[in-house]
């Protein structure tokens, strides 16, 4: 098995940057791929520790280059070449069994290096916006205290951005209370964001009751957070009865039915 993984360093190396560049454009320079191909490639296949290997992909990470897709993809052709070879020498069988353990360990190692990363990440994220929930809850405090209470509420409505006026009445633990503007548009459970020039970004809710006699909300703060993407710009109707549409193009035509229509266009369902 040595012999093999002698002459097989520059077949790795190349089947390692083609999956590599299908995973997406490279951080490396060419010079620090180079590098980086060989230092793995002993670590995988002619070092017995591990250690090293394990802080390469925990570093690689941090980058944003998560090395389990790429080394599935070059792992499984090298396994595939070695057996070509055994065949074509009739060499024993036993030899794939060892060569699927150690790459089994060393894809187990990059696993956990990646699986470290993730957790740290987590945790990060999560200390993060527990800190921006109490922020938030302190601007909102201090919005009540000064009797600047008149916000927005940001929701969607078929993908379209709906701004309701409305006015914070309390802020107690984690939640507050506002009046509403359209109950018809707030449900229990949507998500919403709350707007208001003081606030340095807007602050996420969700909807915990609903007193309709009283036009009130009960909101969970969920922290200070940025808008979603911009969705659909136009607001989409679905039509009431099934409408019937042939659509064309050059020598081929489709029989299909509306789905919707916007401002900005038409939504047609085809069989074919």
């Amino acid at each position: 098995m040595d012999d093999f993984f002698t002459r097989y360093r520059e077949k790795f190396a190349e089947n390692f940057l083609r999956a590599l560049g299908e995973e997406g454009p490279s951080v490396l320079s060419t010079q620090g791929l180079n590098t980086l191909v060989k230092k793995l490639y002993v670590l995988l296949f002619m070092s017995s520790q591990t250690d090293e290997l394990f802080n390469l992909s925990y570093a690689l990470a941090k980058y944003g280059v998560d090395l389990r897709k790429v080394l599935i993809k070059t792992c499984l052709t090298l396994v595939r070449d070695y057996i070509d070879q055994l065949l074509a020498e009739e060499g024993d069988y036993r030899k794939v069994r060892l060569l699927l353990k150690l790459v089994e360990e060393r894809l187990s190692t990059v696993e956990d290096a990646y699986t470290k990363y993730v957790k740290e990440e987590l945790e990060k994220r999560r200390k993060k916006e527990k800190g921006d929930d109490a922020l938030a809850l302190d601007l909102l405090k201090g919005l009540l205290s000064k009797s600047d209470t008149d916000i927005e509420l940001l929701t969607y409505y078929k993908e379209v951005p709906v701004v309701c006026r409305s006015r914070i009445l309390s802020v107690g633990k984690g939640s507050l209370r506002v009046k509403a503007c359209n109950l018809n548009l707030l449900k229990l459970g949507n998500d919403l964001f709350i707007k208001h020039p003081s606030l340095p970004r807007p602050i996420a809710v969700k909807i915990k009751d609903v007193d309709v006699k009283r036009e009130e909300l009960e909101l969970e703060v969920l922290g200070l957070r940025d808008f979603p993407k911009e969705r659909r710009r136009y607001l989409r109707v679905v039509p009431k009865e099934t409408m019937t549409v042939s659509v064309r193009k050059d020598d081929w035509e489709g029989i299909g039915t509306i789905a919707d229509i916007s401002v900005g266009g038409i939504g047609v369902y085809l069989k074919d």
